[in-house]
């Protein structure tokens, strides 16, 4: 019987982790319409990693069924653009 190796977080997780951290960080400097912005794109761009990685390689990435998985993030990216884009601009 073959066990199933642990994932790591792998460099999408990174990735996915430093955009957050710069969305969250230029609020400061920017509003909130740029870094909503960019907090869509690193989502959208999650999904899109989820979408054409295969599991082993997706990291922790892969938490569903990778339809599950790409549908939500795309749906949290829109949802953030949406918001980000009827934000004040300051």
């Amino acid at each position: 019987m073959q066990t199933e190796q642990p994932r790591s977080g792998g460099p999408w997780t990174w990735l996915v982790g430093a955009g957050l951290l710069v969305a969250v960080a230029s609020v400061w400097l920017f509003g909130f319409r740029a870094p909503g912005l960019v907090l869509g794109g690193v989502l959208a761009l999650a999904g899109s990693a989820r979408l054409v990685l295969p599991t082993r390689l997706a990291g922790t990435l892969a938490v569903r069924s990778r339809l599950v998985d790409v549908v939500t993030l795309w749906v949290l990216a829109g949802a953030v653009v949406a918001l980000a884009l009827t934000a004040p601009s300051t």
